[in-house]
C-alpha cells in the first residue's frame, strides 16, 4: 500500500478573483504531477485563476543556485522573469 497525501487549501476570501501563480518542476517526488494538477483545479474550483509553469527537464530545488545537483541557470531565470511580470500586474488585471 503506497503513502497517501492529503492537502488542504485555505484561501482568504479577499483573494477570489485574484490570480495565483505557481511554479513547478517536471519531476518532483515531493510535488507529484498528479498534485499539481489537483491543486490547480482546487484553485480554479474555488473561483481563484491559477497560472501555473512547468519547467522540462527539471527537478526539485531546480531555482536553487546552491543546489548545484539540481541547479537549472535557464529554467530558475525564466520563472524569475515571470514572477517579476506578474508582481508588476494590477492586482486583478
Amino acid at each position: 500500500m503506497g503513502a497517501q497525501r492529503h492537502r488542504q487549501v485555505v484561501l482568504h476570501p479577499a483573494g477570489r478573483g485574484r490570480l495565483n501563480l505557481g511554479h513547478f518542476a517536471e519531476n518532483d517526488p515531493f510535488e507529484p504531477s498528479a498534485d499539481v494538477d489537483a491543486l490547480q483545479a482546487a484553485l480554479r474550483g474555488a473561483g481563484r485563476p491559477a497560472q501555473f509553469h512547468r519547467y522540462p527537464g527539471t527537478g526539485h530545488w531546480f531555482a536553487e543556485p546552491d543546489r548545484t545537483q539540481a541547479y537549472d541557470g535557464a529554467a530558475a531565470t525564466l520563472a524569475w522573469q515571470r514572477t517579476l511580470a506578474f508582481l508588476r500586474r494590477p492586482p486583478n488585471g
